[in-house]
């Protein structure tokens, strides 16, 4: 049998919670899934012409930190944050 993305796990305590998380090949997919993302996002970032990288770059990183900022606003949790890029 195959091992799923998420573990369940019933609550010891009540019979109507159930933990939710990922597994270990879950976690795997999950770190997959962020260098291949941010592999395209180094990929896209090398066609923009390098005397505008910086700037873009720095464009991006407020726009993180706004969309941090409106999430801890609405007291949205957040996983991960930081930086998404290498490209300079």
């Amino acid at each position: 049998m195959q091992e799923g993305l998420v573990v369940k796990v019933p609550s010891q305590t009540d019979r109507r919670t159930v933990r939710v998380s990922l597994s270990a090949l879950g976690q795997d997919r999950v770190q997959e899934l962020h260098q291949m993302l941010n592999g395209l996002a180094d990929q896209a970032l090398e066609r923009i012409p390098t005397e505008v990288r910086a700037s873009v770059h720095t464009a991006l990183e407020w726009l993180q930190k706004g969309l941090l900022d409106l999430a801890e606003d609405k007291h949205v949790p957040v996983t991960g944050g930081g930086p998404s890029c290498t490209c300079v």
